[in-house]
């Protein structure tokens, strides 16, 4: 595991040093992968992707590899010590639209209390309408909702929809929160409500984009 962190901070200290800003494919443990332009990056705590317009930070210590997509000597998956790949992916094989109604979400948030108020919230909501299965493991998943705080500025909440399997995401609505339990619940409500209910709504009735129809689907 050691040998395996240098490895990792190896490689993302040479993309720090080859470039200001660098866009990277993170290869987390579990068997998700994020694609994204790397903002920050700290050796011993974390590193942080832009997804959207929000930022998403990642463990160190749920990294197995890191990929530099802006050089073209990147490692090739034969590279990924083969004990961290400890996953099974039973939707490998999965061809069609992610969002479809019935397909598996993940609910994910950063570890924040008040964030992660907000995200149990939305799955509490989502498991009660049922239009989607929650699963509890990104791996599982046809794709994620994201519930986001940005502090940076005025207090920001966003619900983001995304799917590794397309590198694809949307920023479905921002608002403005603060850093409480209660505010967070109540803004994941109504975002809900707003927001997430009329989009399940336009996936049932065939009226969704073309567009996010095109990046949500494997042909």
């Amino acid at each position: 595991m050691k040998k395996q962190l240098l490895f990792i901070i190896v490689t993302l200290l040479s993309i720090v040093a080859n470039a200001q800003t660098s866009n990277i494919k993170v290869s987390m443990r579990n068997g998700t992968v994020i694609t994204g332009e790397m903002v920050e990056f700290d050796p011993l705590d974390h590193i942080k992707v832009k997804l959207g317009n929000s930022d998403i930070s990642i463990p160190m210590t749920e990294v197995a590899f890191v990929d530099n997509l802006d050089q073209s000597n990147n490692l090739s998956e034969k590279d990924i010590p083969k004990d961290t790949v400890k996953a099974v992916d039973h939707l490998a094989d999965y061809k069609g639209f992610l969002l479809e109604k019935g397909n598996n979400v993940y609910v994910y948030s950063e570890k924040e209390e008040y964030e992660t108020a907000g995200a149990k919230e939305l799955k509490t909501l989502l498991k009660k309408d049922g239009f989607w299965n929650v699963v509890d493991n990104m791996v599982d998943a046809h794709f994620t909702i994201s519930y986001i705080v940005n502090l940076k500025g005025r207090d920001k909440a966003t619900i983001i929809i995304s799917s590794w399997r397309t590198d694809k995401a949307i920023l479905l609505y921002t608002t403005y929160t603060d850093e409480s339990v209660l505010t967070n619940r109540r803004i994941a409500s109504e975002m809900y409500n707003k927001h997430v209910l009329p989009f399940q709504k336009k996936i049932e009735k065939g009226t969704i984009s073309k567009s996010i129809r095109t990046d949500f689907t494997i042909e």
